[in-house]
């Protein structure tokens, strides 16, 4: 958050240093108009560096991954509907493999939304900016406990 704060800061001051530089003699200085297109173009180059290295990429990716594991266990057990009885021993040994799976899932959903609601305390995401990840982690709660947890 302090980050934040100074990138701000600097905003606004090169803000006013862009009207101070409008005032006077200064509007024709062609050196103090490339010194400030400069500064300001570093300065956003670094506000775009910060908001990514600030985006929780690895947080984003596991809920991510989180979800299309969980679509691969439905599908699989959509996919065991319906088997034949020659099958059953080997679709008991998938299945019990599935339900493994599952229960590392929903410890990873409930590892997600701590991770989220950190993520909220240390000012990265607000309520707004998180609502998709919590909607997203919502959905993966559901869907194990359809699957059977």
């Amino acid at each position: 958050q302090e980050l934040s704060k100074e990138f701000s800061t600097w905003s606004k001051t090169l803000n006013d240093v862009g009207e101070w530089l409008e005032e006077g003699e200064r509007k024709n200085n062609e050196r103090f108009h490339d010194q400030f297109t400069h500064a300001k173009n570093t300065l956003s180059e670094l506000s775009q560096k910060f908001a990514d290295f600030k985006h929780p990429k690895s947080f984003v990716e596991k809920l991510e991954r989180t979800v299309h594991k969980l679509d691969d266990i439905e599908n699989a057990l959509d996919d065991m509907t319906g088997i034949e009885a020659i099958f059953c021993s080997e679709s008991l040994g998938e299945a019990r493999c599935l339900v493994k799976k599952l229960i590392t899932l929903e410890e990873d959903v409930h590892s997600l939304e701590k991770g989220k609601e950190q993520l909220i305390q240390e000012g990265i995401f607000d309520k707004e900016s998180a609502a998709p990840f919590t909607e997203k982690i919502r959905l993966c709660k559901k869907k194990t406990k359809e699957l059977g947890l």
